[in-house]
C-alpha cells in the first residue's frame, strides 16, 4: 500500500478517535453539571471559575430539630452542633448562634461562632431591607447573588462577603429571616462550613399559623415574651410591705396597689399581679379567671429570679379574633389572654391554699382595637420586674 495512504489513514483514525473522546468527555461533564445544578450554588461571582458543592455530601439523618414558637420556625442542625448566645436587641433583632460544640472560630484576631440565625423586625426605623444590602453589596464586593425558593420561601441565597440565605418577605411577619456565615475565609472553612449551613438553609420551614394565628397576623410575631436582654429600672419606684407576713415587693408610682386582706392586687398598664398570701385559713381574694381553653392558646413560660431563687412562671399566651364569635360582647373584636402562675412555697405542699403564696399575672383584656406591640410589652415587663423585686421571707 501507499506509504502517504497508510499515513493519511492513521491520522484520520487518529482524529476520530481523538474526537470521540474529546465528545465523551464533554459530555459527561455536561450530564454532571446536570445532575448536579439542582443541588448547588455558586460560591463567587467569577462566572469562569464558580466552585460548586454536592448538597448530598452531608447526612442530615440524625441531625436535631430546634423549633421556635415566637417567631414560628424550624430548621436542624449536626447533633454535635449547639445553640449559643441568643440575644434579644430590644425592637430591632433577635439572633442566636450555631456551632461545633466546645469548638471556636478564628476570624479577624477574634473568636467567632459558625453561623448566624437573625430575625429583624420591619417596624424598626433603622431596618434596612435585604433589596438594599444584597445591592450594596453586590455592587462594592462583587458577590454572587441567586434568587433561591427554598421550601416556599423566596429569598437571596449570595456569596463572595460571607455567605448565607436571606428572606426578606415572610407571611404574617413582620421580620426579615436569615440565616449567614462569615466566618469562610480559608479552603479548610470553606469545606467545613459550606456544606452545613446549605443544609441547614434547605431544612428552613416556616411553621403553619393554626397557633396564635391572630398576633402574627397584627404584629408579625408573638408579643409579651420574655426576652434576655429586657431590662426594666426600678431604682424609683415604691416599696409595699407587710410586717405580718414578712412580704414586700416594688411597685411603678404609676401602678394601683389594693391590699384586700389575704392578698395584694397590683394593676398597672394593661395588666394585673396578685399576690396570694394566706392569712386567715381558706379565705381568698377575688382573682382573674381566664377562659384557659382557647384554640389559639400558646404555652408560655416566664424564668423569674427572686430572692436570689430561680422560679418557673408556666402560662399561656393567646390572641384572638373575636369576630362572629357569641361568647363576647358586640363590641369587642379582639380577645388578650396571658396568663401566668406559680407558687412562692417552692419547697413546700401547696396544695392547699390556705397553705400558700401564690403569683399570678398577666393581661386580660376585650378591646374593640388590637392592642399596641410596645403596650403589651412593656406591661409584661414591668409586671416581672414586680414579681421578680419580692422579698418573701416565708416563715
Amino acid at each position: 500500500m501507499n506509504k502517504n495512504i497508510v499515513i493519511s489513514i492513521s491520522v484520520l483514525v487518529l482524529v476520530i478517535l481523538i474526537g470521540g473522546s474529546f465528545w465523551l468527555v464533554k459530555n459527561k461533564e455536561k450530564d454532571n453539571k446536570e445532575v448536579l445544578q439542582g443541588e448547588t450554588i455558586a460560591q463567587s461571582g467569577d462566572n469562569k471559575n464558580q466552585k460548586e458543592v454536592n448538597m448530598e455530601e452531608t447526612d442530615t439523618s440524625d441531625w436535631q430539630t430546634y423549633r421556635n414558637k415566637e417567631y414560628g420556625f424550624a430548621l436542624k442542625y449536626p447533633k454535635n452542633w449547639e445553640l449559643r448566645d441568643e440575644y434579644y436587641y430590644k425592637g430591632k433583632s433577635w439572633n442566636i448562634w450555631l456551632s461545633e460544640k466546645n469548638k471556636w472560630y478564628s476570624y479577624e484576631g477574634g473568636k467567632e461562632n459558625a453561623i448566624l440565625i437573625s430575625v429583624k423586625f420591619k417596624d424598626n426605623s433603622l431596618f434596612i431591607g435585604a433589596d438594599d444590602i444584597i445591592k450594596k453589596w453586590k455592587d462594592s464586593y462583587g458577590i454572587s447573588v441567586e434568587s433561591k425558593d427554598i421550601n416556599g420561601l423566596t429569598g437571596y441565597y449570595y456569596s463572595g462577603f460571607g455567605e448565607g440565605f436571606i428572606v426578606p418577605n415572610i407571611k404574617n411577619r413582620n421580620f426579615e429571616f436569615s440565616i449567614t456565615s462569615s466566618i469562610m475565609t480559608t479552603n479548610e472553612l470553606e469545606m467545613e462550613i459550606r456544606p452545613i449551613l446549605k443544609k441547614i438553609v434547605r431544612s428552613i420551614s416556616f411553621l403553619e399559623d393554626t397557633i396564635d394565628s391572630t398576633s402574627l397576623k397584627l404584629y408579625g410575631s408573638r408579643v409579651g415574651i420574655q426576652r434576655e436582654g429586657d431590662f426594666t429600672n426600678i431604682s424609683d419606684w415604691l416599696v409595699e410591705k407587710n410586717d405580718g407576713v414578712n412580704f414586700s415587693f416594688s411597685y411603678p408610682r404609676t401602678a394601683k396597689i389594693t391590699d384586700e386582706g389575704n392578698c395584694y392586687r397590683v394593676e398597672y398598664g394593661l395588666g394585673f399581679i396578685i399576690f396570694f398570701l394566706p392569712i386567715e385559713g381558706d379565705m381568698r381574694c377575688g382573682a382573674r379567671t381566664g377562659v384557659g381553653i382557647l384554640p389559639d392558646n400558646v404555652d408560655v413560660t416566664d424564668n423569674l429570679t427572686i430572692d436570689g431563687e430561680k422560679y418557673e412562671a408556666l402560662g399561656f399566651h393567646a390572641i384572638v379574633d373575636t369576630k362572629g364569635e357569641e361568647f363576647f360582647k358586640p363590641e369587642t373584636r379582639y380577645f388578650y389572654d396571658f396568663y401566668h402562675m406559680f407558687d412562692l412555697n417552692k419547697n413546700k405542699d401547696c396544695g392547699n391554699a390556705s397553705g400558700c403564696r401564690r403569683v399570678g399575672y398577666g393581661i386580660y383584656k376585650e378591646v374593640h382595637n388590637p392592642l399596641s406591640k410596645e403596650d403589651v410589652d412593656n406591661t409584661m415587663n414591668t409586671l416581672r420586674a414586680i414579681v421578680e423585686s419580692v422579698n418573701n421571707n416565708v416563715q
